[in-house]
């Protein structure tokens, strides 16, 4: 087993290097442009490589690194356009409710008449743009704004955006769409990438980095550039480990070595790709190697760990392997206001606490299976402070780093579905052994794990509300035939009903103090 990762190191300041850098980043930038463009006229961007390598001077995996990368980014494309329509469709239909129950009143108030029209405004631009959608979608044709839309709108307001006049604008535009150039590597080529060739320096802290120059810029640089002392503050054991064997390969692939050793070589080399990116200051170069799996530190026969996202925490519950608790605690989490290198660093923290937690127990950890399109609209449904607390970013960014932290220290991550996991954990376990309701939650996913389906409980009442009350229940019985989960769903309606009739007490209560000036304590509850 393994997994890619990818580390960036800073290039430190040469003129000349940088020069070259920006010369690729701009021709290779031009070229993927101009290849956009002829797929978008239904070329075969494929069978014009011949065409292009002569017309720009570039070789061949010069081209095929243009290229893949620029497929990527239609890939991108494609899924995110099925994406908008899904989105676009769903916010028609909420927004046709809302009309029709405006429309039903028999008179209506200055802000309903005002929200009205806003809607109908909003309904006409929504079936506008799931239109253009769809006539994309049938026409199969794809839209990438290089240099970004934010960026590109910007020169339409330019005293808002801080720009005296456009040809400001523009010089942010051409660099926007000219700051990175991407080269591809594979495992036969030499030490994995032969546009660019890393050495490992003496120091055992470095490298140098020879990269092949395009046959457009030879005239200016000559046909290598080399840019020394590369440092690697991040990943060097994992990159020194991918160029140790494709050193390795390159030793067994000689005449001699093929002789004593036969096909021995194949067994060796590893593809490494780099990427080139001009920041605000310098240039960085991302580097991606192919990491195999440590030994493995968790087994499931000890128990395992169950981890419940929430807005400004991480519900953490450790079980046995037979399912019965055994510790829960939370990971303080709040990214809210935060910028994305602050929620970076916060994330990292939490991540490293809970994979060390793992790690000392040598239990797997388990997580609710990822589904971007259900959790985006769960956070619609929840209340703007909760959807802006724990934002779709913060919650893909907090299991992709757990999976990359785990896989490092040879923790399994496993992914579960969290099917009304919160309503099991609060009717089921809260009471018996005082939990929270999200680290009831944990406990569940971590159980489901084993595949225990949760049947009913006996007690439905003393059911807290997350808010320092509790409600009761309706009892009901298993329906023969019917899934568990069947049931499930009609206990979390019972619950939702339950916990708005105490909101609407709880508020009536609140209003009844401030007319009489009553003390909230003489109110029984």
């Amino acid at each position: 087993m393994s997994k890619i990762f990818t580390y960036q190191a800073k290039i430190d300041n040469a003129d000349k290097i940088y020069d070259f850098l920006e010369d690729s980043a701009s021709l290779f930038s031009k070229i993927e442009r101009k290849l956009f463009a002829a797929h978008n006229k239904g070329c075969d961007i494929k069978k014009i490589k011949s065409e292009y390598i002569t017309h720009f001077g570039i070789n061949a995996r010069h081209f095929n690194s243009i290229r893949i990368n620029l497929e990527g980014k239609i890939a991108s494309s494609f899924a995110i356009r099925d994406n908008n329509i899904d989105e676009t469709k769903n916010k028609i239909t909420k927004t046709v409710n809302i009309i029709s129950k405006l429309k039903n009143k028999l008179k209506l108030t200055a802000n309903q008449a005002n929200k009205s029209h806003q809607k109908r405004r909003l309904l006409a631009s929504l079936k506008h743009k799931l239109s253009n959608l769809e006539l994309d979608k049938t026409n199969n044709k794809i839209r990438i704004c290089f240099g970004s839309k934010k960026l590109f709108n910007k020169q339409f307001n330019l005293e808002e955006n801080n720009y005296k006049e456009h040809t400001e604008w523009l010089q942010d535009w051409q660099k926007a769409r000219d700051n990175q150039f991407y080269l591809i590597g594979s495992k036969d080529e030499t030490m994995g990438n032969q546009n660019c060739v890393a050495t490992i320096n003496e120091d055992n802290n470095s490298i140098n980095l020879r990269l092949r120059v395009p046959k457009n810029l030879e005239t200016k640089y000559g046909k290598y550039v080399l840019i020394e002392n590369v440092k690697l503050n991040y990943g060097k054991d994992t990159i020194f480990s991918a160029l140790n064997c494709n050193i390795k390969r390159n030793y067994l692939q000689k005449k001699n070595s093929k002789a004593l050793h036969g096909d021995l070589f194949k067994n060796y080399g590893q593809a490494i790709n780099y990427r080139f990116l001009k920041t605000e200051k310098d240039f960085k170069v991302f580097i991606t190697v192919t990491k195999s799996a440590p030994e493995q530190e968790s087994n499931k026969l000890f128990g395992s760990i169950g981890v419940d996202i929430n807005a400004n925490h991480l519900a953490v519950s450790e079980i046995d392997n037979t399912g019965n608790l055994i510790k829960s605690f939370n990971v303080p989490l709040c990214t809210y206001g935060k910028s994305s290198a602050q929620s970076k660093a916060l994330i990292g923290d939490a991540i490293k606490q809970i994979v060390t937690y793992a790690k000392i127990k040598q239990k797997p950890i388990i997580v609710e299976k990822l589904d971007f399109k259900k959790k985006k609209r769960a956070l619609k449904e929840a209340s703007p402070k909760y959807a802006r607390m724990l934002s779709s970013f913060s919650y893909s960014l907090i299991l992709q780093m757990l999976n990359s932290r785990a896989f490092r220290h040879g923790i399994e991550v496993f992914a579960v579905n969290p099917a009304y996991s919160s309503v099991i954990g609060r009717i089921k376990f809260c009471r018996i052994y005082k939990i929270s309701v999200h680290q009831a939650a944990a406990l569940v996913i971590a159980r489901r794990f084993y595949r225990y389906s949760e049947r009913l409980p006996y007690c439905w009442n003393n059911i807290p509300d997350n808010k320092g009350c509790h409600v009761a229940l309706p009892k009901l019985v298993k329906i023969s035939g019917k899934h568990v989960w069947h049931l499930w769903a009609k206990v979390w309606k019972n619950l939702q009903a339950a916990l708005a009739v105490q909101y609407q007490m709880n508020r009536q209560a609140k209003n009844s103090i401030g007319a009489t000036g009553s003390l909230i304590e003489d109110i029984p509850f």
